[in-house]
């Protein structure tokens, strides 16, 4: 428990956040942490970021948002096969204005001079760290921490769930560009596989069933060797006798 304290206090050191603020918030937490405990539903932001992600997956495969070659359509802004009824399909809780500005301050989408909205790209990459993207620090913390408490708690002997890893030391930093192409390569192919495997199998007539919320989130870490610290201990010298 120390070592994660420390890890989320340097986290949130490097998000310039002072110790004062820090103190306060650990200390809230571990008010609420009885009367309120963290779930993934109450990530909102979390929330967003997949839906976003969907949206614009919709907006370069489906039919009726793509052209002839199957380049993404510009879309208006409002009215029947538009932005809106994107928006209100996947973010069905805010107001497609809202929507709409708020991927144009992500650079997801680009204002054409005839009033049409463009995406810039098909994934929902958001580049900082911000209210929205540091819901998912929460959210992949509890995946971890869940299945570890599954898998070594005694209801996952029979049936374990992922718990995967790769991990290789002293590697040259020249093979790093190469290692993060090929993870992101390796990733999305499994996490495209199943996407296309959930929703094949998930069905809207079923919505009065017990339902649960999964997930499999990737990750590429690395961690720099640190440059060996000089030694600034003084060597004594002999006095002459």
């Amino acid at each position: 428990m120390e070592q994660m304290q420390r890890l989320l206090w340097d986290f949130y050191r490097g998000l310039g956040g002072t110790p004062k603020q820090m103190q306060a918030a650990f200390r809230s937490a571990a008010r609420n942490a009885g009367k309120h405990p963290f779930r993934m539903a109450e990530a909102a932001g979390f929330e967003i970021v997949k839906a976003t992600a969907d949206l614009m997956e919709a907006w370069y495969r489906e039919a009726v948002y793509v052209d002839d070659v199957g380049e993404p359509l510009a879309l208006r802004p409002m009215g029947e096969h538009s932005f809106e009824t994107l928006s209100r399909r996947f973010l069905p809780d805010h107001s497609p204005l809202e929507v709409c500005k708020f991927f144009a301050a992500l650079g997801l989408v680009v204002r054409l001079s005839n009033g049409t909205l463009k995406p810039r790209r098909r994934t929902a990459v958001i580049s900082s760290l911000n209210a929205v993207t540091l819901d998912r620090v929460a959210v992949l913390m509890q995946g971890l921490l869940g299945t570890l408490q599954w898998n070594y708690g005694g209801r996952g002997t029979q049936q374990p769930r992922l718990e995967r890893q790769v991990h290789a030391t002293h590697v040259p930093l020249e093979l790093l560009p190469e290692f993060n192409a090929k993870a992101k390569e390796l990733g999305a192919l499994l996490i495209g596989q199943l996407d296309n495997w959930l929703a094949a199998r998930l069905r809207k007539d079923e919505s009065d069933k017990p339902t649960a919320r999964i997930g499999v989130s990737l990750l590429a870490y690395v961690e720099e060797s640190e440059s060996p610290r000089r030694s600034t201990r003084k060597v004594a010298r002999r006095r002459s006798a």
